[in-house]
Formats: C-alpha cells, structure tokens, sequence
C-alpha cells in the first residue's frame, strides 16, 4: 500500500503519526514523505546544514520509500501564491499515486499547518486523483491542542491507530529534531509525548494509540 505523510515543517509528521508510519513500515507499506519548508528565510548556512543532516537522519531512522522537499520558507506559506502550493504539491501527489494521505490539520494554530492542509484538499479532488482512497488528518502536539475550538474548526478524532509497539522508537526519533524536542511540560517532551499517547490509547482500551479524522474515504 502506497502511503503519504504530508507535513508542513519535519517532525510535524514524528509528532502525529510517528507511531503509525513505523507500523506502516512494519507491515510492508510504502511510505513516501513530503515536507513544504525546511528553513526560514533568514536562515544562516549553518543553521541549513544542520536541519538538512537532521532530516536526512530522521529520513534513515524512519526507512521511507523516499521524501521530497518543497522548499519553501517556514512561517511563509500564507505569503506563497496558493497555485505554486498546489502545483508543487501535485507533481509529488501524481508521481506517487499514494492511496492513502495523512496530513495537518486546517484547527492547528500553525498557520502554516492551515496552507498545507488546503493544499493537500484542493490537489486531492476525486476526479483528479481516484487513486487516493483516504486521507486522514493527524494532530500535532503544541499546535493542534493550543489551537482555540470554534464550531468550525475543531479536532475531532473518528480514526485510531494502536501503537503500542511503536511508541518508544517514536520518541526516540523525535528525539533526533534538536531544538524541537522539548522538556516536560512541553506537549514535545519524551513525557508529553506518552501522555497524549496514553490519553488517546484509553479511548480505544489499548496501551498507547494515535488520533486521526479522516477527511475522505472511498471503499
């Protein structure tokens, strides 16, 4: 099965679906990672050396079938002109032909979560890629749980993932993101981390899970 983690900056998808993409992995799937930015735009040489050796690491750790970069500018997306989203977006979707898509959310705080998203909606439409049967929003702590609900825009899971026997190596590859990987209480320390795990395991009565929404599913 042809999978394709989307996420706005890396280790937004190690964040909400870390633990699914190992067992995806696991089972013999072909996972495919696209990021949008990588750099702000100010960003000195060396900051860019280390982000790109960090990337190219987690890229190793996780064993994807291969990972693309879009090359834009961190905290820029609502700056970017929408088709140059979706066209650069949609070359990645169409040379993959993945059938399932996870991605951020539209609720996220990160506006660029919110770009991201409605890129990922508008190059899905079903007439244009019938090759896509799902595709499920994930949820990134410090951004999906400091976001403000309003009756629109909310996180409400309808899909879990048990990763029971995944957390751990999870942990242990965000734990590669310097600078990103936080300190308790921070919702991106190693305790934060399984905290959320625990919380959305219990709802499905198994030790540690992932939430999802699927947005589209065709079967």
């Amino acid at each position: 099965m042809k999978t394709l983690v989307v996420s706005a900056h890396p280790d937004d998808e190690t964040l909400g679906a870390g633990g699914t993409i190992l067992k995806h992995l696991a089972n013999g799937d072909e996972v495919y990672w696209c990021y949008f930015t990588l750099f702000f735009e100010n960003s000195d040489d060396a900051y860019k050396r280390k982000r790109e050796s960090i990337v190219s690491t987690v890229f190793r750790t996780y064993g994807f079938k291969d990972r693309f970069s879009l090359n834009f500018h961190a905290g820029d997306l609502d700056k970017v002109g929408f088709c140059d989203l979706i066209d650069n977006l949609s070359n990645i979707i169409n040379k993959i032909k993945p059938e399932i898509i996870y991605t951020v959310g539209p609720m996220d705080v990160n506006t660029d979560h919110e770009y991201a998203y409605k890129a990922v909606m508008a190059c899905t439409k079903p007439s244009y890629t019938p090759f896509v049967r799902k595709i499920l929003i994930y949820e990134v702590p410090s951004s999906t749980n400091w976001s403000f609900p309003d009756t629109t825009r909310f996180f409400m899971p309808n899909c879990f993932c048990d990763i029971s026997g995944f957390l751990e190596k999870k942990i242990e590859i965000m734990r590669i993101f310097e600078g990103e990987h936080k300190e308790y209480p921070h919702p991106r320390s190693d305790r934060g981390i399984r905290a959320i795990a625990e919380y959305r395991g219990s709802s499905i009565n198994v030790e540690f899970a992932e939430a999802f929404m699927i947005m589209r599913e065709i079967f």
